[in-house]
């Protein structure tokens, strides 16, 4: 569950299922933040395993070799979840995971918040967690814990966006989604996480404008609340 921090800058991060509109909408809200003095740094919270990244390689060759995400994706899914359970990867993956995503993203967030800048996310620990869920099957409680540990080292959010979209209306966006099921899987996931992690949902089937106005209400609403508090 996020807290937010009584004093400093704002964390705040945009979550969702790919072609929601993350970044549009960070980007908008960093131009909007520092055309009215709030100092404020974007971060693309994108995550692609590097220590993993040679092994990744090696067990496609091995496994994966006749399934193709793109032309059976739930075919696909299944070999690799088979793959994983079976030599091991899965338990090794998760701990790579974890180890690899705060040592590269933790600097990255708080060298601005430590300068005075707050920092809006394109992604974070949600999304990153989200999709390796999805990959391993992993249950709502297990989704749940390992988000908290990684966010008893990160800094925690102020404000999570959730910008909720039809999957369908999402996958049409985008020309690199698998298929719709991939998107239909995490969506669900994200909407059962909401609530554990006040994330606050936004419409991504309304205009981009309107969609950004209720951001800004948002974190204009937080920094009010913080200068009465002070």
């Amino acid at each position: 569950m996020t807290q937010s921090r009584k004093k400093g800058p704002l964390l705040i991060c945009f979550a969702g299922i790919d072609g929601s509109g993350k970044t549009l909408q960070s980007k908008m809200l960093v131009e909007w933040m520092n055309g009215r003095g709030m100092r404020t740094d974007y971060v693309w919270n994108i995550f692609h395993p590097w220590l993993l990244g040679l092994p990744m390689k090696a067990a496609r060759r091995l496994f994966l070799r006749r399934a193709d995400m793109f032309r059976d994706y739930d075919h696909y899914h299944r070999t690799r979840y088979d793959a994983f359970q079976k030599t091991g990867l899965a338990t090794c993956f998760h701990y790579c995971f974890l180890m690899e995503y705060m040592l590269r993203f933790c600097p990255r967030l708080r060298w601005p918040l430590s300068r005075g800048h707050s920092v809006v996310c394109d992604r974070y620990v949600f999304d990153a967690v989200i999709g390796l869920a999805a990959n391993l099957h992993y249950s709502d409680d297990r989704t749940r814990d390992t988000i908290d540990r990684i966010l008893r080292l990160m800094p925690t959010p102020d404000l999570v966006f959730l910008i909720d979209l039809p999957e369908d209306t999402a996958f049409h966006r985008k020309s690199d989604i698998p298929s719709l099921s991939y998107l239909a899987e995490r969506r669900r996931m994200y909407l059962r996480l909401a609530e554990d992690y006040r994330m606050i949902i936004l419409d991504g089937s309304r205009p981009a404008a309107e969609i950004q106005d209720m951001a800004r209400d948002a974190v204009a609403g937080c920094f009010s609340d913080r200068r009465q508090a002070g």
